[in-house]
């Protein structure tokens, strides 16, 4: 029989509890109706019981029926100041939920830890990061910036999957803005991009729809694949006989409106997507020609990465001349930033597709396209330009003796430009050599890759017992 002191004590308990209702709030506005469960709900950081001041909420809950840990907080509680307690229950919420294989979502605000903390702190932030660690690879982790994340906590967010902004308020960064515009000109924008930041939302509500909508193309865990959604025949994509941009054919390939890009308004096109209803990843550098810069490689090689850590297929559209010729991006490291890359595709060991959609030339072809790097298939458009070299090395290596003793050097030269991409360069003599599977014309490539993905979605591939690999870093 309970007793009425209990219960009095208990709804103590309860109203105290109140002064997180600034972040259940933002919970129940992601999850599904009346799903989320808390943790540690009475879990204090002071020693009034009245008072309960932890900065964090955790727990568990559904998104769209799917089971997620949820590791939340607020600036509207203590200003986001992190406390130990908050800490290690969040640190506890990301093991229980990577045990139970589940994906974890971060709503994230925080000024950082109190410092009249000290070392107590740290060493708490310190473990809430290898769990995250811990679990990077085993369970879809995905950040909702809602505020600042400097310092460790942004740490915190740079290590997730992928990561979603709210525009105005975020701050992504070892240092606040406010330190960084005193120390001298600042790019927010850019810094957002190089720090993880995939997608960036007005509102709130636009941010959790986004956490939603990725969700929904991942596997709850690394031992299972993505569910199946079946495409409206109504909305699957479609192309005729031509194309006026790489970006065009991909939005022509695709399930009709299933496409999730990251980091949109670069010229480079990394998306999620759907094919026939099953759920891959899309890479491509789209029709930019110039070559690939060391900022392109790294997002490339993350998200190939990613794929590959939840079992996405991959399906790349190559259209490149290979590394970017630039002196400052050899004094950024572009040779280190292209083996990464070639590192990513290379351990990877789930279905790989390649479309050669314009130029595969060098490296942007042994990287993109070759079934050496791991490629299961390789198609190539009948226009594509296939080569070691590009048009003006390879008129000089095959050509020399036509362009000496004429009167129009440079007409000559653009004649054997062309001459160098239809007959050595051309496709039709690397179908010959095996190096490709075969040459489509754009009306035919959906049919071409979901046929094709069928046969390999059930791949098994395995590397040698090893801890893990040594990326080029």
């Amino acid at each position: 029989m309970i007793e009425g002191m209990h219960r009095d004590k208990l709804q103590e308990f309860n109203n105290s509890k109140a002064v997180s209702k600034a972040i259940l709030d933002k919970i129940n506005a992601l999850c599904d109706d009346s799903t989320f469960v808390q943790s540690l709900s009475y879990a204090s950081s002071t020693e009034n019981d009245d008072e309960l001041k932890n900065s964090m909420v955790c727990g568990f809950g559904k998104i769209n029926g799917q089971n997620v840990g949820v590791v939340a907080q607020s600036l509207d509680v203590n200003k986001g100041s992190v406390d130990v307690v908050s800490i290690n229950m969040a640190a506890a919420a990301v093991e229980k939920a990577t045990k139970s294989g589940m994906p974890i979502v971060f709503l994230l605000s925080s000024a950082g830890m109190d410092l009249k903390l000290g070392v107590m702190a740290m060493d708490a932030y310190s473990k809430l990061l290898r769990s995250v660690v811990r679990s990077s690879g085993v369970v879809p982790m995905i950040g909702a910036l809602l505020g600042p994340c400097v310092g460790v906590h942004g740490m915190l967010a740079s290590s997730l999957d992928f990561v979603v902004a709210l525009e105005d308020k975020v701050q992504l960064g070892c240092y606040s803005d406010f330190v960084l515009s005193a120390n001298g000109k600042y790019n927010k924008e850019k810094a957002l991009a190089k720090n993880g930041v995939q997608f960036v939302r007005k509102s709130e509500t636009e941010v959790f729809d986004t956490v939603k909508n990725v969700l929904s193309y991942l596997p709850a865990n690394n031992l299972q694949r993505a569910v199946d959604i079946e495409p409206d025949a109504m909305s699957a994509g479609f192309i005729g006989d031509n194309y006026n941009s790489v970006e065009e054919l991909i939005e022509g390939v695709f399930d009709g409106g299933s496409i999730l890009r990251l980091y949109e308004g670069k010229k480079r096109f990394l998306a999620l997507g759907r094919l026939n209803g099953k759920s891959v990843a899309i890479v491509s550098n789209g029709d930019e020609e110039k070559g690939m810069c060391s900022g392109c490689c790294n997002r490339f090689a993350r998200f190939v990465e990613t794929a590959n850590c939840f079992n996405l297929p991959i399906i790349t559209f190559a259209n490149s001349r290979g590394m970017m010729l630039d002196n400052a991006q050899e004094e950024k490291g572009l040779l280190r930033a292209a083996s990464r890359l070639a590192f990513a595709y290379g351990q990877a060991v789930v279905p790989m597709i390649s479309v050669i959609a314009g130029k595969a030339v060098g490296s942007g072809y042994v990287i993109l396209s070759s079934k050496g790097i791991g490629n299961d298939f390789v198609f190539a458009m009948p226009d594509a330009f296939i080569s070691p070299v590009d048009e003006e090395a390879g008129i000089r290596l095959y050509y020399e003796d036509k362009m000496s003793g004429v009167d129009n050097v440079e007409a000559v030269k653009e004649q054997l430009k062309k001459d160098y991409g239809n007959e050595i360069a051309s496709p039709f003599e690397a179908v010959k050599q095996g190096v490709i599977d075969d040459i489509l014309m754009p009306n035919q490539l959906r049919e071409k890759l979901t046929g094709a993905l069928s046969v390999i979605v059930s791949k098994r591939d395995s590397m040698l017992p090893k801890k893990h690999g040594n990326m080029p870093l």
